[in-house]
């Protein structure tokens, strides 16, 4: 098995049984600054700290090797409880964060019109 990372207990791994992969990373560092008008002048910016860290990443669920209900029903789960969750992709470990939101989009239906392939977009929001 080649456990590529996790987010709380959603272990993205490739194996004989499973194969549940993220791509797409995407971070975003951003800092904060106050603007202070100045009469006759430029402005003049306050550095005020640094904002959570967004991260932006897509996980593929493939009816192959794990049911797509299943695996949505949990992401819903872990976003309704609003719990910080580790995060480690690619053997980085980036903290706490918590499911902000994410977007599911139906790749491929079965024959009964169940989902076999779907692509879910998940952006992540670092906890503090």
């Amino acid at each position: 098995m080649a456990r590529t990372g996790s987010f709380g207990d959603i272990n993205f791994e490739v194996s004989e049984d499973t194969v549940r992969t993220w791509s797409g990373l995407q971070r975003k560092l951003k800092a904060r600054y106050a603007t202070h008008e100045v009469a006759g002048d430029k402005a003049k910016l306050e550095f005020l700290g640094v904002d959570l860290q967004e991260i932006k990443f897509r996980i593929r669920l493939d009816a192959r090797w794990l049911s797509p209900e299943k695996e949505l029903a949990g992401l819903e789960e872990l976003l309704r409880s609003g719990q910080p969750q580790p995060l480690v992709l690619g053997g980085r470990v980036f903290g706490e964060f918590v499911l902000q939101d994410f977007t599911e989009a139906v790749v491929y239906t079965d024959e009964a019109g169940r989902t076999a392939v779907a692509r879910v977009d998940l952006n992540v929001t670092e906890h503090n």
